[in-house]
């Protein structure tokens, strides 16, 4: 996988989403900039999945584990890879702020074929 980002997404937005063959390892990212106030910075986070179906954790199916999820500023940077066509997953991103403040944002992958 590349440091490349290739879906970026702002916490609160309407619909945050993408679709990805199998094969595909790929950076996302989910920024909460608009729930920080200044000075107020991400402390901790957790980045988790589940099937949208069966609701069943597929964390360790989806969410790479190398190169590691990392704070970038105010977002989250994670990576994907894996997965079974027709799948459809939420990753669930939460994080504690420097304030004690938390917030959670979530991000839709759907495993397609490849294009």
């Amino acid at each position: 996988p590349t440091n490349q980002v290739h879906a970026r997404a702002n916490v609160g937005a309407e619909l945050n989403s993408t679709f990805k063959a199998p094969f595909d390892q790929f950076a996302l990212s989910l920024d909460f900039s608009p729930y920080l106030v200044a000075g107020e910075t991400i402390s901790s986070f957790t980045v988790t999945s589940s099937h949208d179906v069966s609701n069943i954790d597929s964390t360790a199916e989806l969410i790479m584990t190398s190169p590691a999820a990392v704070i970038d500023g105010t977002q989250i940077v994670w990576y994907v890879g894996g997965g079974v066509v027709g799948e459809k997953h939420t990753v669930a991103v939460q994080i504690v702020t420097s304030l004690g403040n938390q917030y959670q944002g979530n991000f839709h992958v759907e495993i397609s074929q490849g294009v």
